[in-house]
């Protein structure tokens, strides 16, 4: 099953992202961690703990077991896309008790998703893909609120770039509003579209945020290593 074995490659790649982001801000840090490379950690566990579930029928073939793996995947989708909410807000300069409040919103909706799932309870297809065969409307409440999110990124990126001065940082504002366009039609895709084989573009569209997420940290080192250099 390629769609499962592909889900446990972006396991172990946003494993290795969120702990070498965890280690890294450990390492930078001078007395107290930057919040944004902390929420980038948990986004990215959270990322790969979200794949691990999707993998699930490399474990098992099971059909009610690869069903309720998948809805444990969306609970996590959810709790992960109220993680990574933090950072582009709080750049906006919302107040923290608003973003907590749509945390708390996101967190609702992934609930709901979870109980329409239950109450609406499909077993899944198993093709060349795995067709989830998930109720439509949970289906387009986890696609659009992956998509609104992501554009949510695009927006923020793209409305401070022009305050942008060093050319790595627009470098990677660069990327990451390629990223976050990306994994917004991705999600969107992912989870509304009923033809397995669109699954292979939203992998495609995976693979460009996940070069792009590797560009960034490439930058980010080097930035880093010629700033140390540029000292001694």
């Amino acid at each position: 099953m390629i769609s499962s074995l592909l889900h446990l490659i972006y396991t172990l790649f946003a494993f290795l992202i969120g702990a070498g982001i965890y280690i890294y801000n450990a390492y930078k840090r001078e007395g107290s961690k930057n919040k944004y490379l902390r929420d980038f950690s948990i986004f990215f566990v959270l990322l790969g703990i979200y794949h691990l579930f999707l993998s699930s029928f490399l474990f098992s073939n099971n059909l009610i077991v690869i069903q309720w793996s998948y809805n444990i995947a969306l609970m996590v989708f959810f709790v992960m896309i109220a993680v990574i909410l933090r950072i582009p807000f709080s750049i906006l300069g919302l107040k923290t008790e608003k973003i907590k409040k749509l945390q708390k919103l996101i967190i609702s909706l992934g609930l709901l998703v979870i109980l329409i799932q239950i109450y609406d309870s499909r077993l899944p297809i198993i093709d060349f893909f795995i067709y989830w065969n998930a109720n439509p409307f949970a289906a387009w409440i986890t696609g659009l609120v992956g998509f609104l999110v992501g554009m949510i990124w695009v927006y923020t990126f793209s409305k401070n770039f022009s305050s942008l001065v060093n050319s790595s940082e627009k470098i990677k504002a660069v990327l990451i509003i390629i990223a976050a366009f990306t994994l917004s039609l991705s999600s969107l895709f992912y989870y509304t579209s009923y033809c397995v084989w669109f699954d292979l573009f939203v992998f495609i569209l995976a693979l460009i945020s996940s070069f792009c997420v590797l560009a960034i940290i490439l930058i980010s080192l080097l930035s880093r290593k010629k700033k140390t250099s540029d000292k001694f």
